[in-house]
């Protein structure tokens, strides 16, 4: 389908229907402050009501502007897009683009009562084991699809997929950087690596596997679990060289694994037992267990629990700081023993993120994963 070409305060828009931009086109400087959903100091995406999605981008530095204009980058997702839908992968409408000299922009459909892959993990599949088997069936039928299309993503993860839990869709967002590649072999394990190692906290070695041999890298399953051993180990090297950028992340309080406030009093992973944020924060001594430490200690521990995130070793949370007090989160009340496989299936993760081997009385199950209950120990 033929966009048309319109012209709209000095910008040149290419849409399907450029009556689109009547709703929103004039408002954007109110809209992007308004519902704002992300931005950096060249990058914004703000929502417009539940119609649709807009991305700006404003290069900066001379070579930036230069290559934006020469090639716009708005239009290479769209065309990605495009691209996509031709070939029945399933991801959002982009209904246009537009540049205005450097600058760029374009807007999509809204996936209304959809959240991310990576806070459907953390919000539901965390907690519900009932849920998983169908998640990963999912995702590898996805995987499966986009490969076998030819298709390869630079920084495919699970953040730039989108589920609507209702109906379990699933779809790609911010496509910029697709392009038709056929990968097999070392290449394509490289590409799922970060993908399928981030589930990790309760993707069985066996489950991991069989989904490995799904996706066609091998048609033997004990080869698969060894490919599964080696992406875990992979991604501990590449997540701990990160380690410094996170950290200083954690510290400006924008990491993704913890939060920390902006007197960084406080720290937390997004995974917690029994209790409401805000109501932590008032009466933390009603729902945390609190430990007398030195504040060296405390700011080990932020360091200790960012280095566990990134490496998917699950533990009892140090959720508030304050003074010399380190207030931790309660263990749940239907946690068990791990079983022997659950046990075995841990200690097989820290052997490969280099973690020591906890004592059983250390540790706990909840939900089919397995949390170390004191890292205090580990210091």
């Amino acid at each position: 389908m033929a966009l048309e070409i319109i012209h709209r305060d000095q910008w040149e828009w290419h849409c399907h229907d450029p009556g689109q931009l009547d709703e929103w086109f004039s408002d954007r400087l109110q809209l992007a402050e308004l519902n704002e959903v992300k931005s950096n100091p060249v990058r914004k995406v703000y929502k417009v009501d539940d119609s649709y999605f807009v991305k700006e981008e404003h290069p900066s530095g001379f070579g930036a502007n230069l290559k934006a204009r020469i090639s716009c980058k708005a239009k290479r997702e769209f065309d990605s897009a495009a691209a996509l839908e031709a070939a029945g992968i399933p991801c959002v409408h982009y209904l246009g683009w537009g540049r205005k000299g450097s600058s760029s922009m374009l807007f999509t459909e809204a996936f209304n009562d959809s959240m991310s892959a990576d806070d459907y993990y953390w919000d539901v599949l965390f907690y519900r084991p009932d849920r998983r088997e169908e998640f990963i069936i999912l995702l590898t039928d996805f995987l499966k699809r986009f490969y076998n299309a030819g298709f390869d993503h630079p920084d495919l993860h699970l953040g730039n997929l989108m589920i609507r839990p209702e109906t379990m869709e699933l779809k790609l967002v911010d496509v910029y950087g697709i392009h038709k590649k056929h990968l097999n072999g070392p290449r394509l394990t490289a590409r799922v690596t970060p993908l399928l190692s981030s589930l990790c906290d309760w993707l069985s070695p066996d489950r991991a596997g069989k989904a490995i041999k799904e996706l066609g890298i091998t048609n033997d399953l004990n080869k698969a679990r060894e490919i599964w051993i080696k992406m875990l180990k992979d991604n501990t090297q590449r997540s701990m060289r990160q380690y410094e950028k996170r950290l200083k992340r954690l510290k400006r309080g924008t990491s993704k694994h913890l939060c920390s406030t902006s007197d960084e009093s406080c720290f937390h992973r997004r995974t917690t037992f029994q209790f409401d944020y805000d109501d932590l924060l008032k009466e933390p001594d009603k729902f945390l267990k609190p430990v007398k430490v030195k504040f060296e200690t405390g700011e080990e521990l932020q360091s200790l629990c960012l280095k566990l995130r990134m490496m998917h070793i699950n533990h009892l949370q140090p959720l508030l700081l304050t003074n010399d007090t380190v207030f931790f989160d309660k263990q749940p009340d239907s946690a068990a023993v791990p079983g022997t496989k659950a046990l075995n299936e841990f200690n097989l993760l820290c052997h490969i993120c280099g973690v020591p081997e906890q004592p059983v009385g250390n540790l706990f199950s909840y939900n089919g994963i397995v949390f170390i209950k004191d890292i205090r120990r580990m210091i």
